[in-house]
């Protein structure tokens, strides 16, 4: 069996993948869109912390992804992925 053609469409955008997995009735790690430092102040609001911030595309094998585990560790985070458009995710064990 092949994925979709919506699968595929979703996929590289981490973003637009977890929200397809979310509506289809698929648990997800908690997440928000973050696109500046004020979206991502909300976001680890909403979450909490520990997170990951993860670039929402051209990640890979851990490329683009930055754990924060504290508030003061947010601003560094947000520049290590180059303020590329992003997701929060919430750890999970």
């Amino acid at each position: 069996m092949r994925p979709s053609a919506a699968a595929l469409a979703v996929a590289p955008d981490r973003l637009e993948e977890k929200t397809f997995l979310r509506d289809h009735g698929i648990e997800t790690a908690r997440f928000a869109a973050v696109s500046c430092a004020d979206d991502l102040e909300r976001a680890v609001a909403e979450i909490g912390l520990p997170a990951v911030l993860k670039s929402r595309r051209f990640g890979y094998d851990g490329k683009g992804q930055v754990m924060i585990g504290s508030k003061a560790e947010a601003a560094d985070a947000l520049e290590a992925i180059g303020h590329a458009p992003a997701i929060l995710e919430s750890r999970i064990r």
